[in-house]
């Protein structure tokens, strides 16, 4: 089974794992993500997203710098691992299913980085998106993909 997934919730998913909480609540959703079997997809840009996203808790003295390197550590041992994969991904089609989904953002107010999470799933074949953000919740739905909705989400 393939789950897309925001950088966000990667984030989560990867403190999870180490009982790190970030700050706020951590998805019982997020966590059943390690019992999948498959190796969770993670592309380059969602990789990035992640290590620059650990960096920025130092900076706003949420985390110590040990703290984000351990995280970033145990990120890059888990894909050593085969735990994320990086998924082949036709760029071109992924550009033109971008335009396509762009088009959705008068009425979702969806930002560029959540529109190609959501474009990138397609492109994996996901069978289940998990998302924190509402925009890309609508999104995602309404480009077929099947949303895990997190329950601070749920009637939302």
């Amino acid at each position: 089974m393939r789950i897309g997934r925001d950088v966000g919730d990667l984030a989560r998913y990867q403190c999870a794992r180490e009982a790190l909480r970030p700050r706020g609540r951590v998805s019982l959703r997020t966590i059943h993500l390690s019992s999948q079997e498959d190796p969770l997809p993670v592309w380059e840009l969602q990789e990035a997203e992640l290590a620059n996203a650990l960096q920025l808790k130092v900076f706003r003295g949420e985390w110590t710098e040990d703290e984000s390197a351990l995280q970033i550590g145990h990120f890059q041992d888990r894909r050593r691992r085969g735990i994320y994969c990086y998924p082949e991904i036709d760029r071109v089609e992924m550009m033109r299913t971008f335009h396509r989904l762009s088009r959705e953002t008068p009425r979702t107010g969806c930002r560029t980085m959540d529109i190609f999470h959501v474009a990138c799933a397609l492109q994996i074949a996901s069978c289940r998106f998990l998302t924190f953000d509402r925009r890309q919740s609508l999104l995602a739905r309404w480009a077929g993909l099947d949303v895990i909705v997190p329950p601070q989400l749920e009637g939302a």
